[in-house]
């Protein structure tokens, strides 16, 4: 028996997800990057295998793969890999396979797999995981993602058009913080901001040839070494670049500096990947810049800075950067903040990465003027170019770190319907916790009408959301009927 110890919200999440399944056959789980996604995925694998069921993980990059196969390892849980380079092993009950060998192999495997379990399940929707999970139609699915959201904007949910029939969401990052799993993070941002109106979008991101022409230049890429030099000296950084031309440039420069940096991209084999993320760690470099890599499943403690130097429309990729510095370090226990150094604006577009969100399997909504987002509340000061919350503010408006007076408190009210109020950080929280109970509690199609018409929702919500919940009440009346047939001790996980 594996001696790992899983944290309180892990076997809390663990019981969650069972009692999904009791349900529905599709659950995605969300997770915070930190939140220990792959422990509590190898738990419930663990457990479904002494259920005498087989599991598939499916991830689409190497480095997942491998961090999953490490994992299940220490569980002490026999399994196969299923990926190039990979000597297969078809009596395991458990195996971990690339999404990529899988598209290509499926009609092969005879594997009458029980679970799938899919890391990065916001990828889950696209063609090739669709192809592979109706290939294995009668297993059960759980997705797992730090952001149940993509690019595109389109739903995860069954019912807008995705994969999942239920999410379980779990502690936010600024929970996580308050329970000491993570770091705070602190925020510093350039006084100019760029000017990307002239960019193209390609694949619902901007256009990173044109992006590279605008932010790949000696100007910005100096600001970020002197600002590194200033604000984050001798910490373990990464810098997120557009490209392997805009990477080179960055490391060059900050190298020039005597700041002992390398570079990562795509193109680096698993072996240099390693190699450059325990020089990190070791410190013997400062800096690693990387791009088209190391947003997913890194796991480096030491990191205590990162330098933003890549805009992008994607939430989940920067929230998923911010998160490869908020870990704690159990090596050094004096980590308790990471140095955030946005020289691309991402604060601005996406909020702080501890502000909370509200997820759904809707998919994204259309902006309003009725939206309601945290980040209305952010201010920057225009000494020490620090981003912060307004409720951060020091007695007479002053800058939580240089004291510098602030010529206003708030960057302004929310748009409501009715009496205009303050909307604050925590009234913000409580409001989306009212509006998700209220279609929790809805069981009528009239309830579900009433809401979409105070919401200003589209006719065909109401319909879609009536029709959601009375599957669900069908599967767990099945569900309910399957249980009460067997011995209790017979459930499948």
């Amino acid at each position: 028996m594996s001696a790992i110890v899983l944290r309180p919200i892990q076997e809390c999440a663990i019981g969650r997800v069972r009692e999904a399944f009791t349900a529905a056959r599709a659950v995605l789980l969300q997770a915070v990057t930190g939140y220990g996604k792959t422990l509590t995925a190898c738990a419930i694998a663990r457990s479904a295998l002494h259920k005498r069921n087989r599991v598939l993980f499916l991830a689409h990059q190497d480095i997942l793969i491998r961090q999953m196969s490490n994992k299940l390892r220490e569980f002490g849980v026999p399994h196969g890999i299923i990926m190039a380079g990979f000597t297969p092993n078809p009596h395991a009950h458990v195996q971990v396979a690339s999404i990529q060998t899988m598209m290509r192999r499926i009609r092969e495997f005879r594997y009458e797999f029980e679970l799938i379990i899919i890391d990065e399940a916001h990828r889950s929707v696209s063609n090739g995981y669709r192809d592979v999970l109706a290939a294995i139609p009668d297993a059960r699915l759980l997705g797992i993602t730090g952001t149940p959201q993509r690019l595109d904007g389109r739903g995860l949910g069954v019912h807008a058009g995705g994969v999942y029939d239920t999410l379980i969401t779990t502690e936010s990052v600024a929970e996580m913080i308050q329970l000491g799993y993570l770091v705070r993070p602190i925020y510093y941002a350039s006084k100019d901001k760029l000017d990307l109106s002239q960019v193209k979008m390609r694949a619902g991101d901007y256009d990173e040839t044109m992006l590279a022409h605008i932010v790949d230049t000696p100007v910005i890429t100096g600001s970020a070494v002197s600002h590194y030099q200033e604000l984050a000296p001798g910490l373990p950084a990464l810098s997120w670049c557009i490209n392997i031309a805009h990477a080179e440039h960055t490391a060059a420069q900050f190298n020039a500096a005597g700041i002992p940096t390398i570079m990562l991209t795509g193109k680096s084999t698993a072996a240099e990947r390693e190699r450059g993320l325990d020089q990190l760690s070791r410190r013997q470099v400062l800096n690693i810049c990387f791009a088209q890599l190391l947003v997913e499943g890194i796991d480096v403690p030491a990191i205590r800075a990162l330098i933003m130097l890549r805009p992008t429309k994607s939430l989940t990729a920067y929230l998923q950067v911010c998160g490869r510095g908020l870990r704690t370090d159990p090596a050094d226990d004096s980590k308790k903040t990471c140095i955030i150094l946005d020289h691309s604006g991402l604060a601005f577009t996406h909020g702080l990465c501890n502000e909370n969100r509200e997820w759904s399997l809707d998919g994204r909504a259309k902006k309003t003027k009725k939206v309601v987002r945290d980040n209305l509340s952010l201010l920057q000061c225009k000494n020490c170019f620090l981003i912060f919350d307004a409720k951060d503010l020091l007695d007479e408006n002053r800058c939580p770190k240089c004291h510098h007076e602030m010529k206003r408190a708030r960057s302004g009210p929310a748009t409501v319907d009715g009496k205009l109020t303050e909307i604050t950080a925590d009234l913000a929280a409580q409001l989306r916790r009212t509006r998700m109970r209220e279609v929790e509690t809805a069981n009528t199609l009239e309830d579900f009408e009433r809401i979409a018409t105070a919401r200003g929702y589209r006719r065909g919500w109401a319909m879609i959301q009536y029709g959601f919940k009375q599957r669900a009440k069908e599967k767990a009346a099945e569900r309910a009927r399957e249980k009460a047939a067997i011995p209790d001790d017979a459930s499948w996980f």
